[in-house]
């Protein structure tokens, strides 16, 4: 057997149709890290998200004020309100996109502002006005200084405010249904009070860091998960429920640690799905595998040079078959390689020691792994995939004889199992459950996950596969068998 798959192997490395698919996974692995590279920030944030321009919302402004004229009493309150967010507008283009200050500007000095542009076009009150500039004036000096505590404790304050007096309302409230919008609306703004207490504790401001990111993903959060808790769910539910509960427990990990375990523009993140990222290629170079060990020595006829040696045919076929699941891991060991070499370059090796963080959904608590291990996991979930399709691919070439067919009919299912999945799922067609790719990933079932669709199991999803397997197998060997070579 060993002396036959050596024999593919050299088949199969003959072929420059191999290289040059290996050349362009080198090449998109190249640019794919280039552009993280260039096109993210340091906390791994894409940098052109943010497509708005100051400089051109202050001129919009300028000219919308021009239409307007305070000698008309009905221009004034107009007049008023976009003098007033152009000064907004004004004061932010002092600081960096990034910073807390241009984020917060509007919600801290929109109203003071606004007073100042009231006392100055409409009551003109020079005390008032004083009074109010004056406190706009410490306001702007404590936004100049970066003193966000200021603010944020304000916002502690009046929300603390609010719910005492909610509570008060809570206690005088009979009637069930006020009663229960009540608890509704304090239940959110106890989150609030979490969320800046968070913030106060942990030394988060506004700006766009991580940790600000995951504080406003952990606020969402606690908001939803209060709808799925204490309920009788219906399988979508219990899905979208597990995805709020992972989503919960990796920003509070990511907030208390302070690891930015989800930056992208590292050699880490690259590592972890790269069975997922690439593989379409795997794909390819299954079919070209296919293409060449089977379809193309049936075309050609050379089949014939191997089956007048002494080797039954179950073991040539094997063989072939054995030496495409070889090809499989071979390929995802370049595909890795290629990473880490390329990764390691533009991004540097420290990024290997941060762990990835997931959430058990059967220990009901956080996991953190070694990157190379949760790599491992991840690319195990995902052969089972690549090998059926193999399994697909080589049985095909052995029942139609033809390249063209077999490849077209493998790229068409690989390509439409996304869509097909998509369709059973929405129109929750059990008879489906049984179709192969609705079976053939593992990967929602890592770590306690639910499958996507309501009637499959992990146990049901294996058994099925399973018999898939054995089924192709067996049609695979006795039609190879059978297959009359004469007039070939």
């Amino acid at each position: 057997m060993i002396k036959l798959i050596n024999i593919e192997l050299k088949k199969i490395f003959k072929h420059k149709s191999i290289y040059v698919v290996l050349l362009i996974i080198f090449l998109f692995c190249l640019l794919n890290n280039i552009l993280y590279k260039v096109d993210y920030d340091n906390d791994g944030f894409y940098k052109y998200e943010d497509e708005s321009n100051i400089n051109s919302e202050i001129a919009d402004l300028k000219k919308e004020l021009n239409n307007y004229n305070l000698d008309n009493e009905n221009d004034i309150n107009m007049y008023i309100t976009i003098k007033t967010k152009l000064d907004v507008a004004l004061g932010r283009k002092e600081y960096d996109k990034n910073t807390w200050q241009y984020i917060k500007y509007n919600d801290y000095l929109y109203q003071d502002l606004y007073n100042i542009n009231y006392y100055t076009y409409v009551y003109k009150d020079d005390n008032l006005l004083k009074s109010n500039t004056d406190k706009y004036n410490d306001k702007l000096n404590k936004f100049k200084s970066n003193n966000w505590e200021y603010f944020v404790n304000i916002e502690k304050d009046n929300l603390e405010s609010k719910i005492t007096s909610l509570d008060n309302k809570l206690n005088n409230t009979k009637d069930k249904q006020v009663k229960e919008e009540l608890e509704e609306e304090s239940r959110l703004l106890n989150n609030e009070l979490v969320i800046i207490n968070y913030r106060l504790n942990n030394n988060i401001n506004y700006g766009n860091s991580y940790l600000n990111e995951a504080l406003l993903e952990y606020k969402e959060n606690l908001d939803s998960i209060n709808n799925y808790t204490n309920k009788n769910l219906t399988y979508k539910e219990k899905i979208y429920y597990n995805d709020i509960l992972s989503s919960l427990n990796i920003n509070k990990y990511i907030i208390e640690n302070k690891i930015n375990v989800n930056k992208q523009n590292n050699l880490n993140y690259q590592l972890r799905s790269i069975a997922d990222d690439y593989e379409v290629f795997i794909i390819i170079i299954v079919l070209i595998v296919t293409s060449v060990l089977i379809s193309e020595e049936f075309n050609k006829g050379t089949i014939k040079l191997l089956l007048i040696k002494p080797f039954k045919r179950s073991k040539i076929l094997f063989s072939k078959y054995i030496t495409g699941v070889i090809l499989i891991f071979l390929t995802i060991t370049f595909i890795i390689l290629c990473q880490i070499l390329i990764g390691g370059i533009l991004f540097g090796l420290d990024s290997l020691k941060l762990p990835v963080v997931v959430y058990d959904y059967n220990l009901s608590h956080i996991r953190t792994f070694n990157i190379l291990i949760y790599m491992l996991i991840r690319v195990l979930v995902k052969l089972p995939m690549f090998i059926m399709i193999l399994t697909i691919s080589v049985t095909l070439g052995i029942l139609i004889n033809s390249t063209i067919g077999t490849f077209s009919i493998t790229i068409l299912l690989y390509t439409f199992s996304e869509v097909i999945n998509n369709i059973i799922v929405t129109y929750n067609i059990k008879l489906m459950q049984y179709f192969i790719t609705m079976n053939w990933s593992f990967k929602d079932y890592l770590f306690g996950g639910l499958s996507n669709f309501r009637y499959i199991t992990l146990k049901k999803s294996i058994l099925i596969y399973l018999i898939y397997v054995i089924i192709l197998l067996g049609v695979m060997a006795v039609s190879f068998r059978k297959k009359n070579i004469k007039n070939i």
